[in-house]
């Protein structure tokens, strides 16, 4: 029976000059892999697989198939970050990070809208530096370590195995200190579409290399990210 389903592209690995295996976050599956063909032709699916493209597949499931064939694709509006070379950048970290994330997760629909709505704002504003920082630390509260507690000038660390703020700056061996933990807190309640918290370049970086931390140290096998250098290297200058 043919089955349809949204999906959000993570990774594209080639499988022939035109084919490849494509894994996508569906909103009724969770993460699955899908063999596409026809990627290589002129007017084929290749434009329809970059990072974070938002797609309708639609594809015969089947449960013991650990891939499943893809029938048709079509692509979603408002999916080009990839033209824009900011946002490509950011798609193809952000992509790299959920594949990793959502590995293990099982279908979310809740947690599927909230990509969706998140990716609804990435495709129609013109650039926010700090949208990936502020989709992957409210990310946590769907994964089971969202920030506890309030960051104050009592309470100023934050302690990424334990997962909540502290007066104590010893409590641990991986913590964010001081006016990098109000930071973190702040952007934690931000919404995608109010005032950016303000941040200079190197303090944004130290930011996303902290929250990549936090995911290695709470998500088991989360390990490296290999697009972390070339974003970082976007904000390489104040």
């Amino acid at each position: 029976m043919l089955t349809i389903t949204e999906g959000i592209v993570l990774k594209k690995v080639a499988y022939s000059h035109s084919s490849a295996i494509v894994t996508i976050y569906t909103r009724k599956f969770g993460q699955t892999a899908f063999m596409v063909r026809g990627i290589g032709k002129k007017g084929g699916k290749s434009a329809l697989l970059q990072p974070l493209t938002r797609i309708s597949v639609s594809f015969h499931h089947r449960e013991k198939n650990s891939i499943q064939t893809v029938s048709d694709l079509e692509v979603k509006p408002g999916s080009s970050y990839y033209v824009h070379p900011l946002k490509g950048t950011i798609s193809i970290f952000l992509a790299e990070v959920l594949f990793k994330a959502l590995r293990e997760e099982s279908p979310d629909e809740e947690l599927y809208d909230f990509l969706d709505g998140a990716l609804d704002y990435f495709s129609n504003d013109t650039f926010s530096p700090n949208f990936h920082l502020v989709l992957l630390i409210k990310l946590t509260r769907y994964f089971g370590f969202y920030p506890s507690g309030k960051w104050s000038e009592d309470v100023p660390y934050f302690d990424m195995i334990n997962g909540k703020y502290t007066s104590d700056k010893n409590s641990s061996l991986h913590m964010i200190y001081r006016e990098l933990a109000k930071v973190f807190y702040e952007i934690s309640n931000k919404d995608f579409n109010k005032e950016a918290t303000k941040m200079n370049n190197p303090d944004r970086r130290k930011l996303l290399y902290a929250i990549i931390e936090y995911y290695q140290i709470q998500l088991e096998g989360f390990g490296e990210i290999k697009s972390l250098p070339v974003l970082v290297e976007i904000f390489s200058r104040d």
